[in-house]
């Protein structure tokens, strides 16, 4: 069944957290994940069956806002459920609330190591503009956060 796209809600927050257990390889913990919801924007999508209201958390994204601008939070997508396009069709939701909003710049940075993310984002536009060298730390050290910006205006 495809996944229904909504802005999130604070009662969404035990199947956020449980996604973040599952799919964050450095989890965000119950209090930013609550913080996060109350005061940024943010949207899921929801699976939901025939048999049950109660519907999965697949996929969830977050960004901040100020002055213009607006920054990639997080964006996770259940593990069993990726490569179906539900990363896209979150930034695609961002993109257009960041219009909408008047802002002229979408922000994010990312491990240089997640190629598959960065395909993703260059493919929606967004171009590197700077790098962070030894910010992340990994298993073997350090890595550097690629910095991408999509320039709306």
């Amino acid at each position: 069944m495809t996944p229904i796209l909504r802005t999130t809600e604070l009662i969404d927050i035990d199947k956020i957290t449980a996604l973040n257990c599952m799919s964050n390889p450095f989890p965000w913990s119950d209090r930013l994940i609550k913080e996060s919801i109350l005061n940024r924007v943010s949207w899921v999508l929801e699976s939901t069956s025939n048999d049950s209201d109660d519907g999965k958390v697949v996929a969830w994204l977050v960004a901040s806002s100020i002055c213009g601008q607006s920054e990639l939070e997080l964006v996770l997508v259940d593990k069993a459920e990726r490569r179906k396009g539900y990363a896209e069709s979150l930034l695609l939701v961002w993109k257009q609330w960041a219009l909408e909003h008047q802002h002229d710049e979408l922000q994010l940075e990312v491990r240089e190591s997640n190629n598959g993310a960065i395909r993703l984002y260059k493919k929606m536009g967004f171009e590197e503009v700077g790098r962070r060298k030894n910010y992340y730390t990994n298993d073997s050290g350090k890595e550097a956060a690629c910095l991408m910006s999509l320039f709306l205006k």
